[in-house]
Formats: C-alpha cells, sequence, structure tokens
C-alpha cells in the first residue's frame, strides 16, 4: 500500500532550531533482566511522560532509536524562546528520569541519563517512504555527539544554544573536547540549574539571525585583565566602552558578562540599561538594577514586592554580623528606588532630614557592595549609560570611592555614547572620562573571515563574496548584520541566483546607510507590524501594550494611515497581531516570561529603529498621540510613570497636564521622604509654568 502522502502538512524549509537528544543508557540491559509485565510498565509509562514534558515546554518529538530520544524547538512551529523552553524541558526530564534510575537500582542495573542540545540551521521536511517529518543537518549531529560526551545525568549545550539562553539558567563552561566528526573542538556548556534570578533584564527572542561577536576577543581579555586587577587590588574600577550606535558596545558587555557567568558559577550580575524616556525620573537606573537583581515585577502588589526585595536583600546582604542592622540597610537603599516601608522607625530617623536620609543610602548601598563582592565575582553593567538620570550617576560614581578603609571590588562597565565621556562630574569636579578606562570600539576589519565567524551560514559563500561585506557597512556590526539579513532574505525567495543578483546590485550601489536600511525595512513590515511599532514609539525605547492600545483608541471611528476605522475591540486584537509581526522581524522584543496584556512590555532592539518609527508618525497626529499615552501612564501610581507622563503632556504641548502629572509625582516622591527628588520636579513645574506664560506672552 501506498503511504499516505502529508508532505503539505508542515512546510518543508530551512530553520533555526535547538535539537535535544535524551538518551537513557542502560535501559536496553533492562529489557533482558526485567519481566516482561514490569518491563510493558516501564517502557510504556516512561516514554510517554518524558513526551508529555517535551510537549508542555513546547518541543516535537522527531523520533525514537531503542534508548534515544530526539526532540526538536522551532518546528514544525516557531515559538518565543524555543532554545530555553528546550533547557528547561530538559531538566525537567532529568528530575522525570530520577525515579526510573531508583527502580533499576532495585533490579541491580544502572541507568544514566544523558543530554545532548544545539541550536542553529536545519532543513525541516519529509524523508523516507513513510513522509517522516524531521530535521537534518550539522545541527542533529552535534546535539547527538553532546549526548554521547555528557556525563551521567549531565545535560550537555553547545556555545550557540548557550548565547541564546543566557542569564536563565546557571551553567557550568567545560574545556573544549573533540566530537567525531567535527574538524574543530568544540566549547560545550554544562546546564546546572535554573536562575532565580539573573541580573539583566531579558527579552524573548525568535533568533532568526543568530550572530557571533567576532573581532573583539582582545577586548574581552582587556576587560578581563581590569577584573582581575579589581580582584587582586580590592579597589573599584569604571571602565568606559564608546563607540558610534551600532559599533557593538551592548554586544561586548554582554559578551563579557556571559564569560564571566559562564567561567563563575556563583557570579553576581548587577545591570540595568538606562533610558532616554526615563532621563528625569530619579534612580530609576539603580530601581532597574535591583528589579533585575531581585527578581522583582512591576505587576506585583507593594507587599508582596516588599517581601521580595527584603528577601534577596538579606541573601545579599549575607549572615556577618556589623554595626548596621540589615532592616535599617533594606530600608534606606529600598527607599531610593520608591519602596514604602510604612511604621519604619530607620524612615522616621531622617523624617526632617530627606538629604541626610539620601548620603546615608548610600553609604548603605556601599556596604552593600562591600558584602557581595567580598563573597563572589561581581560586576555592575550599566548599558547607555548618556541616558542615565542624574541621582542613579552620582551613586554609581560615588563607589568609586579608593580611600585606604574601603576595600570594595568591584568593576563598573558602563556602555556609554562619545560625547558622554565629557560629561561634567560636579561631586568629584573632573569630567566621566578622567573617573576611569576608556575603551573605544574601533570598526570590524574589512575580510571575509570577520563575515564567516560572525555568521556560519555565509561560511560556504567564497571569500570574494564576504569581504565586501564589512566595506559597505563601513565595519558597523549592526550595519553588517542587516546587509546579511537582506541577503538571506534573497536566498530565501529565489536561491543562489537571486542572492549572486543582490550582490551585483550593491556592487554597483552600496547600501547608503544603517539607516536607510532601516528606514526600508519598516517600509517592508506587514500593515499591523509598521503600525504597532509607530505607535510604540510614541512611548520610547521601551513600550507598553496598554500604550499601543490607549493611542489606538484615541482615533477610533476616525480614519488614519496608521490602522484601518475598526471598533476598540478589534483595534486591540490588531496590536497584538502587530505586535507578534514586529517580534517576527526581530525589530521589537517582549520582556522574557511575561504574559500579553496591557501591562506587558516590550523594548525596540535599538534607539535607532525607535526613532526612526517615531519619524514616521504624520506630525498632525502626534500631539494625540502623545496625550493618549500620558493619560494611559497617570493611571499608575509610580512616580517613574508619573513623570514619563509629563513628559509625553509636555510633548503634546498641554502645559497644564504635564504641570498636574509633576505635582503628583512630587506628592507622591515627599510622602516616601524622597524631598530633594520632590524639589527637582517643583523646579520643573516652575519651568513650564514661565514656558507656558512666555508662549501666552
Amino acid at each position: 500500500m501506498t503511504p499516505v502522502q502529508e508532505t503539505d502538512r508542515y512546510p518543508e524549509e530551512r530553520r533555526l532550531v535547538t535539537v535535544m537528544f535524551v538518551s537513557v543508557q542502560g535501559l536496553n540491559a533492562l529489557v533482558e533482566r526485567v519481566e516482561l509485565d514490569t518491563l510493558r510498565e516501564v517502557v510504556r509509562e516512561a516514554w510517554p511522560r518524558l513526551e508529555s514534558v517535551v510537549a508542555r515546554h513546547g518541543g516535537y518529538i522527531c523520533k525514537h532509536m531503542s534508548d534515544m530520544m530526539m526532540a526538536v524547538w522551532g518546528v514544525p512551529t516557531l515559538g518565543e524562546n524555543d532554545a530555553e523552553r528546550a533547557v528547561r524541558a530538559a531538566l525537567e526530564i532529568q528530575k522525570t528520569v530520577a525515579g526510573y534510575v531508583k527502580f533499576a537500582e532495585k533490579q541491580g542495573l544502572e541507568l544514566q541519563l544523558r543530554i545532548g542540545m544545539h541550536t542553529g540551521q536545519v532543513y525541516a521536511g519529509y524523508v523516507g517512504t513513510q513522509n517522516e517529518y524531521t530535521v537534518m543537518g550539522e545541527v542533529v549531529n552535534m546535539a547527538f555527539r553532546l549526548a554521547d560526551a555528557a556525563d551521567a545525568e549531565m545535560i550537555l549545550i553547545g556555545d550557540a544554544t548557550n548565547q541564546a539562553v543566557r542569564g536563565a539558567f546557571q551553567v557550568r563552561k567545560l574545556p573544549q573536547i573533540q566530537l567525531k566528526g567535527f574538524p574543530k573542538p568544540v566549547e560545550p556548556y554544562a546546564v546546572i540549574d535554573t536562575q532565580a534570578t539573573s541580573g539583566r533584564a531579558r527579552y524573548g527572542t525568535l533568533d532568526n539571525l543568530p550572530t557571533r561577536m567576532t573581532s573583539r576577543s582582545e577586548l574581552l581579555s582587556r576587560l578581563n585583565e581590569y577584573y582581575q586587577d579589581v580582584v587582586r587590588s580590592g579597589k573599584p574600577a569604571l571602565i568606559l566602552v564608546s563607540g558610534e550606535p551600532g559599533i557593538g558596545k551592548s554586544r561586548l558587555l554582554m559578551e563579557f558578562s556571559g564569560f564571566l557567568e559562564s567561567n563563575n558559577p556563583s557570579f553576581y550580575l548587577l545591570s540595568a540599561r538606562a533610558l532616554a524616556q526615563t532621563a528625569r525620573v530619579p534612580f530609576h537606573m539603580w530601581q532597574l538594577v535591583w528589579y533585575n537583581r531581585f527578581g522583582l515585577r512591576r505587576d506585583e502588589s507593594p507587599a508582596v514586592t516588599n517581601e521580595k526585595f527584603l528577601r534577596e536583600f538579606q541573601r545579599a546582604w549575607g549572615r556577618t554580623l556589623g554595626p548596621v542592622p540589615l532592616l535599617e540597610a533594606a530600608h534606606l537603599v529600598g527607599s531610593l528606588i520608591g519602596l514604602e516601608w510604612q511604621g519604619s522607625p530607620y524612615m522616621a530617623s531622617f523624617a526632617q532630614n530627606p538629604q541626610g536620609r539620601v548620603e546615608r543610602a548610600f553609604e548603605l548601598t556601599r556596604e552593600l557592595m562591600k558584602r557581595i563582592a567580598s563573597t563572589r565575582p561581581t560586576m555592575l553593567m550599566l548599558d547607555d549609560l548618556q541616558w542615565s538620570d542624574p541621582h542613579s550617576l552620582e551613586l554609581v560614581l560615588s563607589l568609586l570611592n579608593n580611600s585606604a578603609d574601603n576595600r570594595l571590588p568591584l568593576l563598573i562597565v558602563a556602555g556609554v555614547a562619545p560625547e558622554f565621556l565629557d560629561h561634567p562630574c560636579k561631586t568629584q569636579n573632573c569630567k566621566l572620562s578622567d573617573l576611569g578606562q576608556v575603551i573605544k570600539l574601533d570598526p570590524l576589519p574589512a575580510n571575509a573571515e570577520t563575515v564567516m565567524n560572525a555568521y556560519p551560514n555565509l561560511a560556504s559563500l567564497p571569500d570574494h563574496v564576504l569581504a565586501p561585506l564589512v566595506k559597505y557597512s563601513g565595519g558597523n556590526p549592526y550595519f553588517l548584520e542587516e546587509i546579511v539579513r537582506l541577503l538571506l532574505k534573497s536566498i530565501e525567495q529565489g536561491g543562489e541566483e537571486l542572492l549572486y543578483e543582490k550582490l551585483a546590485q550593491m556592487r554597483s550601489q552600496p547600501p547608503e546607510s544603517l539607516v536607510a536600511l532601516l528606514k526600508a525595512r519598516l517600509a517592508d513590515l506587514p500593515r499591523l507590524a509598521r503600525a504597532a511599532a509607530m505607535l510604540a514609539a510614541v512611548s520610547g525605547r521601551v513600550f507598553w501594550v496598554g500604550g499601543i492600545e490607549a493611542a489606538v483608541r484615541a482615533f477610533v471611528g476616525k480614519h488614519t494611515d496608521l490602522h484601518l476605522t475598526v471598533p476598540s475591540v478589534l483595534a486591540e486584537q490588531s496590536v497584538q497581531e502587530g505586535l507578534r509581526l514586529l517580534v517576527k522581524a526581530e525589530l521589537a522584543f517582549p520582556r522574557a516570561n511575561s504574559e500579553y496584556s496591557s501591562e506587558q512590555e516590550y523594548i525596540f532592539k535599538h534607539d535607532i529603529l525607535r526613532d526612526l518609527a517615531y519619524e514616521l508618525i504624520p506630525t498632525t497626529y502626534r500631539l494625540q498621540y502623545h496625550l493618549a499615552v500620558g493619560h494611559w501612564m497617570m493611571k499608575h501610581s509610580d512616580p517613574d510613570f508619573l513623570v514619563m507622563a509629563a513628559d509625553q503632556f509636555e510633548a503634546a504641548g498641554s502645559t497644564n497636564e504635564a504641570v498636574a502629572a509633576c505635582m503628583q509625582a512630587s506628592e507622591l516622591l515627599k510622602q516616601r521622604g524622597a524631598h530633594r527628588e520632590a524639589q527637582m520636579l517643583a523646579e520643573r513645574i516652575e519651568k513650564l509654568r514661565e514656558r507656558a506664560a512666555n508662549k501666552k506672552a
């Protein structure tokens, strides 16, 4: 009988996937030793249980081979964070198999679980007379060999998978190993457990175009030398990584923190990205630092947030006794980021001395850092420092006190725009670059090796094809990525023939600029995705679903070129679809492990993208969009949202509403004892009123 043809059920295509092999060694020996009825029970129960784990985590079972199972994430359906879901499945399988290991021990036998996993491009399609849907490629072979090389009870992942899940799990970098069938040694990582709090904000991505950092190994070595100097001397140090937009500042910071993480299981990362939209929100960058490190969330109640903060603060503070009570330190440090402590005697003692409270909180933040850094490798990583609010920057710089009686082995690494290096630091009476070492990022080398190292999928193309790509990009990694993305799209649409047509076109007319390519990418988006990007840009680089929905509702019943004239419910459904398409295009990413709701947070891939999307909004609509987003932000009780709302109203030309937002934020800050911050808002209110009066005049 001819097998049923199912080749149209799923598309045949190249796809980025994560492949996992699960090997239960000893299962065959169990077959020989256990009675048939018992064997049926074990086999019938064990594999279905493992399969259900894979299914719950979004994986697809490709095949069973004796005592081995192969599963894949990314096909036949593509999901967010496929690699992360695969590793979580592996950890659950590890726990599930533990019960069968005990059963085998009672039979005098030994079961050993080994799991191997790798991420990369494969061919997904149908093979054999039975039209079996499966995946094929070197990624499959790598995952199989990693499972074979793993020790008992070990989950071994390749470098590409490690990059995809960085920050979500505790991993240990292992020595390079030579796998059969691979010409070069590979760098494996052993997964230890999930990471309760990673210290970094994590956003979901589909990773359609995985990239590797290239030509920066010398800089990684320099950063590591700086770190080792800090450990040896016990003195804090500031490293400023500077360069043009897209040159790779954020990537270098991420790779270095990942290097320390994988080589030091106890590594303690504190990190935050400053934002233009929060540059006037007091201590916002430090709020992000502690929210990221302690796993705090905006959608939780104040009671839950305080409880989690105290618990994680206590872990960081440690058991060492000292002259400062734990609660005093937690209450004062927490007060800087807006946590309220009703009835706290420590807060009450500074009721008439707000400046003294801030100074004491600075001292206790330093003491907390000393306790953390003295017991484990620690780094404070700050990106886009040029957008830091003044209060946060002041606290960062206060940590650089190098007095002899203050041991603080803390490395502070910050990405910063070149023009900010000359920023005056009033408390130190110098400019920022005088306080630390500056690492200036240069363009990438213009050779084929640069492209091959960054994009292994292009390694099969000849050198004369690859080398010009770096030249076209001016050595800017983000620009190069967009050029490569354009070429890969041509391969998908028409194969190598269209690729070489596109290359010939580039030779005659090289890409004008990164901005031009990104403009073209936005223009090529489906209409809903482009509309979502434009409305998201009203909020800033970081945005929320509710802000977009509010902007949509501002024009319900009116026709604009951003969306159709539709009822609000349908419009809000289109927002979700628009965001899905935006994420699929890898132009914006949702906050990891968050559910779709009005409070769900997203981030544009780069500030350039946000600015370009905003420029697409017709000026006749901008004022109403800013008003709508400002009103949505006013529904939040956090002073940071209120300050951002004031910015929205100011952009909309609504001075009265901007003043009202500042006044509301100021009152909240006064209630929390943050009088200095409230005074700054009072000064802003006066400037807003003066500006309004001048306009009338």
